[in-house]
Protein backbone atom coordinates (compact mmCIF):
# COMPACT_ATOMS: atom_id res chain seq x y z
CA UNK A 1 0.00 0.00 0.00
CA UNK A 2 1.06 3.63 -0.43
CA UNK A 3 -0.49 5.11 2.69
CA UNK A 4 0.57 4.70 6.31
CA UNK A 5 -2.12 2.16 7.23
CA UNK A 6 -0.32 -0.69 8.97
CA UNK A 7 0.68 -0.65 12.59
CA UNK A 8 4.42 -0.03 13.14
CA UNK A 9 6.68 -3.00 12.51
CA UNK A 10 8.26 -4.71 15.50
CA UNK A 11 11.90 -4.52 14.52
CA UNK A 12 13.89 -7.73 14.44
CA UNK A 13 17.38 -8.14 15.85
CA UNK A 14 20.15 -9.20 13.48
CA UNK A 15 23.66 -10.41 14.16
CA UNK A 16 26.56 -8.36 12.87
CA UNK A 17 27.27 -9.00 9.20
CA UNK A 18 30.85 -9.58 8.09
CA UNK A 19 32.32 -8.58 4.74
CA UNK A 20 31.80 -12.07 3.28
CA UNK A 21 28.04 -11.94 3.89
CA UNK A 22 26.07 -12.87 0.78
CA UNK A 23 22.87 -14.58 -0.29
CA UNK A 24 21.10 -15.43 -3.54
CA UNK A 25 17.62 -14.44 -2.29
CA UNK A 26 17.29 -11.34 -0.12
CA UNK A 27 14.02 -10.41 1.60
CA UNK A 28 13.65 -6.90 3.03
CA UNK A 29 12.58 -6.98 6.69
CA UNK A 30 12.83 -3.56 8.30
CA UNK A 31 10.73 -0.42 8.83
CA UNK A 32 7.74 -0.33 6.52
CA UNK A 33 7.11 -4.08 6.42
CA UNK A 34 3.75 -4.99 7.94
CA UNK A 35 3.62 -6.35 11.48
CA UNK A 36 1.56 -9.31 10.28
CA UNK A 37 4.78 -11.06 9.19
CA UNK A 38 4.63 -9.96 5.54
CA UNK A 39 8.34 -10.64 5.09
CA UNK A 40 8.08 -14.15 6.51
CA UNK A 41 4.91 -14.98 4.54
CA UNK A 42 6.70 -14.62 1.21
CA UNK A 43 10.10 -15.61 2.61
CA UNK A 44 8.90 -19.04 3.74
CA UNK A 45 7.43 -19.77 0.31
CA UNK A 46 10.58 -18.49 -1.41
CA UNK A 47 12.67 -20.81 0.75
CA UNK A 48 10.52 -23.79 -0.24
CA UNK A 49 10.82 -22.96 -3.92
CA UNK A 50 14.26 -21.39 -4.28
CA UNK A 51 16.36 -22.47 -1.31
CA UNK A 52 17.59 -20.48 1.66
CA UNK A 53 16.76 -16.79 1.95
CA UNK A 54 18.35 -14.00 3.94
CA UNK A 55 16.24 -11.35 5.67
CA UNK A 56 17.94 -7.97 5.48
CA UNK A 57 17.62 -4.58 7.11
CA UNK A 58 17.94 -1.33 5.21
CA UNK A 59 21.42 -0.83 6.68
CA UNK A 60 22.48 -4.05 4.93
CA UNK A 61 21.70 -2.71 1.45
CA UNK A 62 25.31 -2.35 0.37
CA UNK A 63 27.18 -2.98 -2.87
CA UNK A 64 29.01 -5.84 -1.15
CA UNK A 65 25.84 -7.57 0.01
CA UNK A 66 24.15 -7.17 -3.37
CA UNK A 67 27.20 -8.33 -5.31
CA UNK A 68 26.27 -12.02 -5.37
CA UNK A 69 22.51 -11.66 -4.88
CA UNK A 70 20.13 -12.88 -7.59
CA UNK A 71 16.68 -11.90 -6.30
CA UNK A 72 15.41 -9.06 -4.11
CA UNK A 73 11.95 -9.46 -2.52
CA UNK A 74 10.12 -6.40 -1.20
CA UNK A 75 7.10 -7.48 0.90
CA UNK A 76 3.86 -5.70 1.79
CA UNK A 77 3.45 -2.98 4.38
CA UNK A 78 3.85 0.77 4.01
CA UNK A 79 5.64 1.98 0.87
CA UNK A 80 6.17 5.50 2.21
CA UNK A 81 7.87 4.22 5.36
CA UNK A 82 10.00 1.86 3.27
CA UNK A 83 11.03 4.72 0.99
CA UNK A 84 11.90 6.96 3.90
CA UNK A 85 13.99 4.19 5.48
CA UNK A 86 16.02 3.24 2.41
CA UNK A 87 18.42 6.07 1.55
CA UNK A 88 18.73 7.58 -1.95
CA UNK A 89 22.15 5.97 -2.30
CA UNK A 90 20.72 2.56 -1.34
CA UNK A 91 17.88 3.00 -3.82
CA UNK A 92 20.49 3.60 -6.51
CA UNK A 93 22.24 0.39 -5.46
CA UNK A 94 18.96 -1.51 -5.91
CA UNK A 95 18.47 0.12 -9.32
CA UNK A 96 21.97 -0.92 -10.32
CA UNK A 97 21.31 -4.43 -9.02
CA UNK A 98 18.28 -4.88 -11.31
CA UNK A 99 19.66 -2.81 -14.19
CA UNK A 100 22.67 -5.13 -14.32
CA UNK A 101 20.64 -8.34 -14.39
CA UNK A 102 19.12 -8.81 -10.94
CA UNK A 103 15.47 -9.67 -10.30
CA UNK A 104 12.95 -7.80 -8.13
CA UNK A 105 9.67 -9.16 -6.73
CA UNK A 106 7.44 -6.53 -5.13
CA UNK A 107 4.14 -7.30 -3.40
CA UNK A 108 1.59 -4.61 -2.47
CA UNK A 109 3.78 -1.93 -0.82
CA UNK A 110 6.73 -3.52 -2.60
CA UNK A 111 4.97 -2.71 -5.88
CA UNK A 112 4.37 0.92 -4.88
CA UNK A 113 8.01 1.16 -3.75
CA UNK A 114 9.01 0.13 -7.30
CA UNK A 115 7.32 3.23 -8.72
CA UNK A 116 9.12 6.53 -9.32
CA UNK A 117 7.36 7.90 -6.23
CA UNK A 118 5.97 5.92 -3.31
CA UNK A 119 3.30 8.46 -2.33
CA UNK A 120 0.29 10.03 -4.05
CA UNK A 121 1.86 13.50 -4.16
CA UNK A 122 5.17 12.65 -5.87
CA UNK A 123 7.23 13.74 -2.88
CA UNK A 124 8.77 10.46 -1.67
CA UNK A 125 11.16 8.89 -4.14
CA UNK A 126 10.78 5.21 -4.97
CA UNK A 127 12.92 2.95 -7.13
CA UNK A 128 11.68 4.10 -10.52
CA UNK A 129 11.35 0.66 -12.13
CA UNK A 130 7.80 0.98 -13.49
CA UNK A 131 7.37 2.01 -17.15
CA UNK A 132 4.39 4.11 -16.14
CA UNK A 133 2.81 4.63 -12.71
CA UNK A 134 1.19 2.68 -9.89
CA UNK A 135 -2.23 3.67 -8.58
CA UNK A 136 -4.31 2.71 -5.56
CA UNK A 137 -6.80 0.20 -6.93
CA UNK A 138 -9.40 1.02 -4.27
CA UNK A 139 -8.52 4.55 -3.13
CA UNK A 140 -9.96 5.48 0.23
CA UNK A 141 -10.62 1.86 1.26
CA UNK A 142 -7.89 0.82 3.72
CA UNK A 143 -9.67 -2.25 5.05
CA UNK A 144 -8.55 -5.77 4.20
CA UNK A 145 -10.79 -7.52 1.71
CA UNK A 146 -10.91 -10.45 -0.68
CA UNK A 147 -11.12 -9.51 -4.36
CA UNK A 148 -12.04 -11.55 -7.38
CA UNK A 149 -9.37 -11.27 -10.07
CA UNK A 150 -8.53 -13.05 -13.30
CA UNK A 151 -5.33 -15.06 -13.12
CA UNK A 152 -4.84 -15.41 -16.84
CA UNK A 153 -8.34 -16.42 -17.91
CA UNK A 154 -9.17 -18.11 -14.61
CA UNK A 155 -11.26 -16.32 -11.96
CA UNK A 156 -9.64 -16.41 -8.52
CA UNK A 157 -10.24 -14.79 -5.15
CA UNK A 158 -7.25 -13.17 -3.45
CA UNK A 159 -6.46 -11.29 -0.25
CA UNK A 160 -6.05 -7.56 -0.83
CA UNK A 161 -5.08 -4.64 1.40
CA UNK A 162 -4.87 -1.19 -0.22
CA UNK A 163 -2.84 -2.58 -3.11
CA UNK A 164 -1.79 -1.31 -6.49
CA UNK A 165 -2.90 -1.34 -10.06
CA UNK A 166 -0.74 0.02 -12.85
CA UNK A 167 -0.91 2.35 -15.84
CA UNK A 168 1.84 1.30 -18.22
CA UNK A 169 3.40 3.18 -21.10
CA UNK A 170 1.84 1.54 -24.18
CA UNK A 171 5.16 1.73 -26.01
CA UNK A 172 6.93 -0.46 -23.41
CA UNK A 173 6.60 -4.27 -23.40
CA UNK A 174 4.80 -5.48 -20.26
CA UNK A 175 3.37 -8.92 -19.55
CA UNK A 176 0.16 -8.69 -17.54
CA UNK A 177 -0.32 -11.92 -15.60
CA UNK A 178 -3.51 -11.04 -13.71
CA UNK A 179 -6.22 -8.40 -13.97
CA UNK A 180 -8.86 -7.01 -11.67
CA UNK A 181 -12.48 -7.39 -12.76
CA UNK A 182 -12.46 -3.97 -14.42
CA UNK A 183 -9.56 -5.08 -16.63
CA UNK A 184 -6.82 -3.07 -14.96
CA UNK A 185 -3.51 -4.89 -14.27
CA UNK A 186 -3.17 -6.64 -10.91
CA UNK A 187 0.09 -8.57 -11.46
CA UNK A 188 2.64 -7.70 -14.14
CA UNK A 189 6.18 -8.45 -15.25
CA UNK A 190 8.59 -6.35 -17.30
CA UNK A 191 12.25 -5.63 -17.91
CA UNK A 192 14.36 -2.95 -16.29
CA UNK A 193 17.72 -2.78 -17.97
CA UNK A 194 19.05 -6.34 -18.07
CA UNK A 195 16.89 -7.39 -15.12
CA UNK A 196 13.30 -8.48 -14.48
CA UNK A 197 10.70 -6.82 -12.24
CA UNK A 198 7.53 -8.63 -11.17
CA UNK A 199 4.89 -6.70 -9.21
CA UNK A 200 1.68 -7.81 -7.52
CA UNK A 201 -1.05 -5.57 -6.11
CA UNK A 202 -2.85 -8.42 -4.26
CA UNK A 203 -1.27 -10.86 -1.79
CA UNK A 204 -0.97 -14.39 -3.24
CA UNK A 205 1.34 -15.27 -0.34
CA UNK A 206 -1.36 -14.54 2.28
CA UNK A 207 -1.72 -17.43 4.76
CA UNK A 208 -5.08 -18.51 6.12
CA UNK A 209 -4.17 -16.86 9.45
CA UNK A 210 -4.46 -13.41 7.84
CA UNK A 211 -7.99 -14.20 6.71
CA UNK A 212 -8.94 -15.66 10.09
CA UNK A 213 -7.60 -12.59 11.91
CA UNK A 214 -9.77 -10.27 9.81
CA UNK A 215 -12.84 -12.50 9.61
CA UNK A 216 -12.62 -12.71 5.82
CA UNK A 217 -13.49 -15.68 3.67
CA UNK A 218 -11.56 -16.62 0.54
CA UNK A 219 -13.85 -18.96 -1.44
CA UNK A 220 -10.98 -20.76 -3.14
CA UNK A 221 -8.63 -20.80 -0.13
CA UNK A 222 -4.95 -19.90 0.04
CA UNK A 223 -3.36 -18.82 -3.23
CA UNK A 224 0.05 -20.36 -2.71
CA UNK A 225 -0.11 -21.92 -6.19
CA UNK A 226 -0.07 -18.40 -7.65
CA UNK A 227 2.67 -17.30 -5.26
CA UNK A 228 4.74 -20.32 -6.33
CA UNK A 229 4.12 -19.47 -9.98
CA UNK A 230 5.47 -15.96 -9.37
CA UNK A 231 8.46 -17.43 -7.53
CA UNK A 232 9.03 -19.82 -10.45
CA UNK A 233 9.09 -16.84 -12.80
CA UNK A 234 11.53 -14.78 -10.76
CA UNK A 235 13.56 -17.88 -9.95
CA UNK A 236 14.04 -18.68 -13.63
CA UNK A 237 14.79 -15.02 -14.42
CA UNK A 238 17.37 -14.95 -11.63
CA UNK A 239 19.01 -18.19 -12.78
CA UNK A 240 17.99 -20.01 -9.60
CA UNK A 241 15.74 -22.47 -11.45
CA UNK A 242 16.01 -24.12 -14.84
Amino acid sequence: MKHNLYVPLLLFLFAAVDRSWAGDVLVYRDRGVCAENCAEAIGVLAEQKLGSVKYVKASQITAQNLKNAKLWIQPGGDAIEMSETVTPAQKELLRDFVRNGGTYLGICAGAFFADHYADDFNKVQGLGFIPGVSKDFLPGQPDDTVLKIFWGLNPRFMYFQAGATFEFDASRPVQTLARYLDGRPAIAQFRYGKGIVLLSGPHPEAPSEWLAATGLNDPDGEDFDIAFDLLDRVGIAAGLLN
